[in-house]
This record gives structure tokens, sequence and C-alpha cells, in this order.
């Protein structure tokens, strides 16, 4: 579990509390989020969209906003939470049993899941957090299917964390709720998949 390892236990439920975020890291994340999207933009190779970026390259562009952003953060709150975020992330991108191909769209979460753990506290004190859920479920399954696939599983799997990734960046002011909904999304993905699988 990746996200699982960091914080501690408790349950959720009621209303998460929201901390407010200083306006210079807001600009930051954002300015982040921007340069990588940019950077880990897909061309089409072959008649397929690829993103060709190597692993220790996807490490020193995402060392380098983490220092940016460092500067940026006001507390020391925020920067322990920008750290430990970078560190959940570098735990996946260093993940030999993810294909590099998705490995990307990993780090394209990097920002937005940031923005939700600044805001809301509750993003390390519980694992029942709807962005945590979504990261673990989707390395899970990268790894599964990874293993036991066959080819045209990987395709079908990466198709789905990059529209996932897509939802998740297009709204970046609704918090939890859109990695809760698309956490809802790729559960109802996966079990369609594995029916029409096993039929």
């Amino acid at each position: 579990e990746f996200a699982g390892g960091y914080g501690g236990g408790g349950g959720g439920g009621g209303a998460p509390i929201e901390r407010a975020v200083s306006a210079a890291l807001e600009r930051a994340i954002d300015t982040a989020a921007q340069g990588i999207r940019h950077r880990l933009q897909p061309t089409v190779y072959q008649g397929r969209e690829e993103v060709v970026v190597t692993t220790p390259a996807l490490l020193e562009e995402l060392h380098h906003r983490k220092q940016a952003l460092k500067k940026a953060a006001a507390t020391p709150e925020e920067r322990a939470t920008i750290e430990i975020v970078a560190l959940l992330f570098q735990s996946i991108l260093t993940e030999d049993r993810i294909p590099a191909a998705i490995r990307v769209w990993f780090a394209r979460l990097q920002m937005p899941v940031l923005r939700v753990a600044v805001a809301e506290p509750d993003f390390f004190a519980t694992v029942d957090h709807p962005a945590r859920r979504l990261i673990d479920r989707m390395g899970a399954c990268v790894m599964g299917f990874d293993s036991g696939g066959g080819p045209g599983v990987g395709e079908a799997l990466e198709r789905e964390i990059k529209r996932i990734v897509q939802v998740v960046e297009a709204y970046p002011d609704t918090g939890r709720r859109v990695f809760q909904t698309v956490l809802t999304e790729f559960e109802k993905w996966l079990e369609h998949y594995f029916k029409n699988e096993n039929e």
C-alpha cells in the first residue's frame, strides 16, 4: 500500500476539516501542476500515445518542483506536507512493477494530491481519505495486472488511469469530491472489466 504507509489509521466519516492554504503556496502548486503537465505531455509515436521520459528525469523534475513549493510554503506544516507527499510519490515512481507509461500518470497526480493534503489535515490521519484510497487501489491494480494480465489488460488499465488523472486535473478546486468520484468510477470500471473478462 503506497498511501497507506503514511500517517495513522483512524476512521473516516464526517465532514473534512479544512485548513487555509497560504496564497503563495496555492499559486506555486498551480505553477508546478502546469509545468508537470507540459513536461509530461504524451506524444504520438507509431500510432500510440507515449510519454518519453526516464524515471531519473521524472524524479529530478519532481525534486525541483518540491524545492520551489517548499520556498513558497508559509508554515512548517505546509513544508512537512510537501515533503511527505513527495516521499509518497517517490516510492510509487521508483516501483519497478509499475510500467513507465503509467508512472507518468501517477507523477501528474502529485500536485492534485498535494493540493488536497495541504487543505485537509485528515489526509494523513485516516486511510479512508479518497485520494489515498485511489492511489492505493490504482497502484495495487497496476502491479497485479502487470504480473498476471496480457498486453491488452495493461493497455485498458493505462487508458482508464489516464482518464482518471485528466478528470482530477480538470477539477482542481473540488478537493476530495473529485477523488471520491473517480475512485467510485474506477471501482465500477474494474468490476465491469473483470465481469466481461470472465464471461
